[in-house]
């Protein structure tokens, strides 16, 4: 996972192709520490091919904390079959997901 600022957002980039019961108590601390305070994130899931349910409960809890404490939360360059799941939990509806990066940063950051 890389973590890096452009114009105020915290931009999160997965470099894991899965999100599982294997790794996803270790993602969600490194997510916590990551976004810290930030009131703006981006969550860019290029990379990742597949989530299950403990990695999406890790992404849902991200979202609820961010809209508890006031910020922005978007996800972006999700692939097919993780675009798939998204769609079958109605993730759409909590969440805004950008199909590409600069769209999303840009919607972000405004």
């Amino acid at each position: 996972m890389e973590a890096e600022n452009s114009n105020g957002v915290r931009i999160i980039t997965f470099s894991l192709s899965q999100i599982d019961a294997l790794n996803s108590e270790e993602l969600k601390e490194k997510l916590s520490s990551s976004t810290g305070d930030s009131a703006k994130v981006l969550i860019d899931l290029s990379a990742v091919q597949f989530i299950d349910s403990s990695g999406l409960g890790v992404l849902l809890g991200l979202v609820r904390s961010m809209h508890e404490r006031g910020g922005k939360i978007a996800f972006c360059s999700p692939r097919p079959p993780v675009q798939a799941l998204f769609r079958m939990v109605r993730l759409y509806n909590i969440v805004t997901i950008y199909e590409n990066r600069d769209d999303a940063l840009a919607a972000v950051s405004a």
